[in-house]
């Protein structure tokens, strides 16, 4: 039996907003797109707060992921963290 219920998730919408700053065409991450598909790291971003909301750093963590993939092909990635507010 898994944890919580993603699929029953209230703040989808808000929490799809707020995790679309990986996939933003226009956005911080947006030279990377091309280089590392922003698609699952999107979905994954949105799953993981629905499981466990934004408590203990559940954002950050799930786009510093994104960040992360990005970092290893050396593509500087602009400040983000302030876009999350």
């Amino acid at each position: 039996d898994r944890i919580g219920n993603a699929d029953e998730c209230p703040s989808r919408q808000r929490y799809s907003n707020l995790c679309s700053i990986i996939t933003n065409t226009t956005g911080p991450f947006q030279n990377c797109h091309l280089h590392v598909d922003p698609a699952p790291y999107y979905y994954s971003c949105v799953y993981d707060l629905c499981l466990y909301t934004r408590a203990n750093g559940m954002l950050c963590s799930a786009v510093e992921a994104y960040q992360t993939a990005c970092a290893i092909l050396e593509i500087q990635i602009p400040e983000w963290r302030s876009g999350l507010r």
